[in-house]
Formats: C-alpha cells, structure tokens, sequence
C-alpha cells in the first residue's frame, strides 16, 4: 500500500514519520481539549454554580442551592468579617447544611474554617432538629468543637438531638 502512495524513498520516509507521529498529535490535541473543558466548568468563590450541573464549585467549595453560588464548605477555609457577628457568613449555611454556620474565630496560625455556630440546649423541640454535626461521632464541624446529646423525649416518645454547644 505504501509503495503505491509514494514514489520515491523519500516519499515513503515522509509518510512513515507522518504515520507515526499521527497518535501523539491527536492525543496531545485530546488531553489539551479536555483540560480546558475541566477549566470550564469549575467555579470559583462567589461565581454562579448549575443546578443544571454545568458548573461545578472548586476545591473546598459547595454550591449553595439557595444563592445558587460556591461558597467554602465545612471546615474549608473562610474569611471571617464583622457581619460573622451579626450571622452573615461567607460559608454555606442553612440552605445547604440544614444548619446555621460561620466562620471561625482564628486559630493559633490566624487561620478560620467555616464550622456549625452552637446553640443554647433550651430551644423548642422543632427548632432542635438537625442542629449537632454532620457526623455525631465527629464534633470538629461545630465552631466550639463539642456537641452533647439532648434529651427530647417527650410523652414517652423517646427521642433526641446532637447540638454543638459552647
């Protein structure tokens, strides 16, 4: 086949190093177009995430349902504000977690997470629910880092709640 191609050795030399290096042009040209559609479609802090999936958050970012915006998930690292103070979070909160979040008072190195705020154990029933860590056996997510277990068993009903608590 290839002496019908080509005429002279020359020929022939040309179409083999063309036949050879064909692969690796197109898998270079592959790994480059699926690079920038990766870079596409993650979003940064504060951009607008896909409920449709077309966007993806970044590294330690979640896409809040709510704002529809990436925002630093739990124990991710947060800048910490004056409206901490008055509930206003950069982190995912309420619409995300189910829980009221915030972002840390500095550690020892200046650095803050974004953590579950604590709770007085005396608030109504309805109010307890889905207020503890994400994982009870965990209670690095809560700002305090303690949670305790509350009773809420009322009429014989026995139930209860994990709440992080100062």
């Amino acid at each position: 086949w290839l002496k019908s191609k080509c005429s002279t050795p020359l020929e022939v030399s040309e179409m083999l190093r063309f036949l050879l290096l064909l692969p690796m042009a197109l898998s270079h040209r592959i790994a480059i177009h699926e690079a920038s559609k990766v870079a596409e479609v993650v979003a940064a802090k504060g951009e607008t995430c896909g409920d449709k999936g077309d966007k993806s958050c970044g590294e330690g970012l979640i896409c809040d349902p709510g704002s529809k915006t990436c925002k630093p998930a739990l124990m991710s690292p947060c800048k910490r504000t004056m409206w901490d103070a008055f509930g206003k979070s950069e982190c995912a909160g309420k619409s995300t977690y189910n829980r009221d979040t915030m972002c840390s008072e500095p550690d020892s190195h200046g650095k803050s997470v974004c953590c579950i705020k604590s709770e007085l154990p005396l608030i109504p029933k309805a109010a307890q629910e889905q207020r503890g860590p994400l994982d009870p056996s965990d209670d690095k997510t809560c700002c305090s880092g303690k949670s305790q277990w509350i009773d809420t068993s009322f009429e014989g009903e026995a139930s209860g709640v994990y709440l992080c608590i100062d």
